[in-house]
């Protein structure tokens, strides 16, 4: 709003209120050149002199405003206060109040009015220096409209206020900044130490910090949660925000402006989140299996389990995932971040191998919402390696039952031959020795199939036994089923390094391979057994002395499907070797004899 001193929107001055006709063009040239419209008129209301901007103000042409009064410009809700203005003016001899205009095409125009009495030829006269104001109108209008909705929300949002004379120490409260401490706003004195003696004394010095640190520049805005005594003497947590939004030349605060909102219920809910966690966490560290929580955005590892320390070492906290548990240089291609993102609520589990333990793992992955608010990863990772290697010994003992009962048929249906033809064999003969000779063997090929069976009936029990006594037993066996078969046992010096630890179905092996060769490499046949070390394998050789395996039958010997003179039981030996790790191959013997090489390995040792 203009003063009286404003001389650029007067007409004139009352000590110099004496216009000389002289002068009258170098005014009228002065009176045009204002950007102001400007008006003379005369005590009965009519316009003695207007200005050009005037005449462009109002629409209205310089002839047609001189035959016009301020009564005929003025908007008609000013029109019951033209006379006690006019009146106002002529006893105080200088007025500024605000009206509107209305111009020749019905536009209303705001304006601030400075009128004076002057004297004009010597008469008294007005002149009225009019301003428009409708920008000014238009930004108070929406200054007004700002403040109410800033209020609005304010009073929607229990906010508390508080603006500080930072330089005399006054602060202004609001109704609600004093109701949330349980007071009435009259009972709160307006100054800083209203607020600083209600501030918790242990919150108090980092607080006033935070305030000053502000205050001298040093941060954007000033914030602090802190508790504060209610009237009843209890404690509330205040969130409190603020900012200098005046400053002098030299920097030094003058006005800051801030709200308080309570915040107590948000901090308990936050202390009761944490009391869960700390809970949960120990619950974590109880388990002894692979508990860890990871920031997936970051891979950085937020909380690891006693278990895991224990498996791991110290330090993992802080480092990423895929260095401290995968030993990689960059984030796994196999990571369930993306899956688990986009399916929040779902857990995902999956089996992996970590190369660090060299364990088996079942692992399940889900998405938690962390103490902080951020969404992090909750990994649980169970050891099942001796589940697997358990599931891997089940597969086996059925790929060896189905072995075993397949050798099992196979020499059964070999000694039960045998049988036949003895029997028929004795029922030819007259000579009583001979006939005794026969009778043993037969009794020998029932007794093996009496074992037989004993073993079929043993197979689930997992009974084992070292290589030299699964040997030694064959040999015993083959010797009473076939006496005319001779059978040496060469063995190396270093018994425990070769007396690997096998299962009863390596025995049906020997069995086959012995039986073989003493029905097919003719009468008093010899066999030699050998047994070495090479390497990483323990080699067994068999060389018999006999005509050997022709050359016809050699490509299709150890085929499911063989010949009458090898066939099924070289099958089913190789079947059950290869089981145990190891390999069944036919040599070439320099005695033209047939030449079986078994190797298995040393991880069988029994030792």
């Amino acid at each position: 709003m203009l003063n009286d001193a404003d001389a650029n929107h007067r007409a004139g001055d009352t000590t110099e209120n004496k216009l000389d006709q002289r002068f009258y063009n170098r005014y009228y040239t002065l009176l045009n050149s204002l950007h102001d419209a400007v008006f003379v008129h005369d005590f009965e209301g009519n316009f003695l002199e207007v200005n050009s901007q005037a005449v462009n103000q109002l629409g209205y042409s310089r002839e047609e405003l001189l035959n016009m009064g301020p009564q005929d410009i003025d908007s008609p809700d000013f029109a019951d206060m033209i006379e006690p203005r006019m009146k106002k003016i002529v006893e105080d001899g200088h007025l500024v109040f605000e009206t509107a205009h209305v111009t020749k095409d019905g536009q209303r125009i705001p304006i601030e009015l400075s009128s004076t009495v002057v004297e004009y030829d010597g008469e008294p006269v007005i002149i009225s220096v009019a301003r428009d104001i409708s920008k000014r109108k238009k930004a108070e209008k929406e200054l007004e409209e700002s403040k109410d909705r800033l209020s609005l929300v304010i009073e929607g949002s229990g906010l508390g206020t508080w603006d500080w004379n930072v330089q005399t120490g006054d602060v202004v409260f609001n109704e609600r900044w004093a109701t949330m401490l349980g007071y009435e706003l009259s009972e709160i004195e307006p100054s800083l130490d209203a607020w600083k003696k209600r501030v918790h004394p242990d919150d108090l010095p980092e607080v006033m910090q935070i305030l000053n640190d502000h205050l001298k520049g040093k941060s954007d805005s000033y914030v602090s949660e802190h508790q504060m005594r209610t009237k009843n003497g209890d404690w509330v947590w205040i969130e409190d925000r603020g900012m200098v939004v005046e400053r002098n030349r030299n920097g030094d605060p003058i006005r800051a402006t801030g709200t308080h909102m309570d915040i107590t219920e948000r901090k308990r809910a936050q202390k009761a989140l944490q009391t869960e966690r700390e809970q949960l966490l120990e619950i974590f560290d109880s388990i002894d299996e692979f508990v860890y929580v990871v920031d997936p955005e970051s891979n950085e590892v937020l909380f690891v389990n006693e278990y895991m320390r224990e498996q791991f070492g110290s330090g993992l906290v802080g480092g990423t995932c895929y260095e401290v548990f995968q030993d990689f240089d960059e984030p796994c291609d196999f990571c369930t971040n993306e899956i688990i993102l986009n399916n929040p609520g779902e857990p995902y589990t999956w089996q992996y191998h970590n190369p660090v333990l060299d364990i088996d793992l079942l692992i399940t992955d889900r998405i938690i919402r962390w103490s902080d608010g951020r969404q992090v990863r909750l990994e649980i990772a169970i050891n099942i390696t001796e589940q697997k290697k358990a599931q891997e010994e089940l597969k086996k003992s059925k790929r060896e039952l189905e072995i075993y009962t397949s050798l099992l048929r196979h020499d059964l249906a070999n000694d039960m031959q045998i049988l036949i033809n003895r029997l028929e064999y004795v029922e030819m003969l007259d000579d009583p020795q001979e006939i005794k000779t026969q009778c043993a063997q037969v009794r020998a090929a029932s007794e093996r199939m009496g074992k037989l069976l004993q073993l079929f009936t043993e197979a689930k029990t997992g009974k084992s036994e070292g290589l030299i006594d699964v040997i030694q037993t064959s040999i015993e066996q083959s010797e009473e089923a076939h006496p005319d078969l001779q059978i040496s046992l060469n063995l190396e010096e270093n018994k425990n390094q070769i007396n690997l630890n096998m299962g009863e179905l390596v025995g049906l092996v020997f069995d086959n391979i012995l039986r073989n060769a003493a029905q097919h490499a003719g009468s008093d046949t010899s066999v030699e057994i050998k047994i070495s070390e090479e390497k990483s394998d323990v080699v067994v050789t068999l060389v018999d002395d006999g005509p050997g395996i022709p050359e016809s039958i050699r490509p299709t010997l150890f085929q499911r499907k063989g010949s009458a003179t090898g066939g099924m039981g070289l099958y089913l030996s190789k079947r059950v070797v290869e089981a145990y790790g190891g390999s069944f191959e036919l040599g070439d013997s320099v005695t033209n004899g047939a030449m079986f090489e078994i190797r298995f390995p040393k991880s069988l040792n029994s030792s």
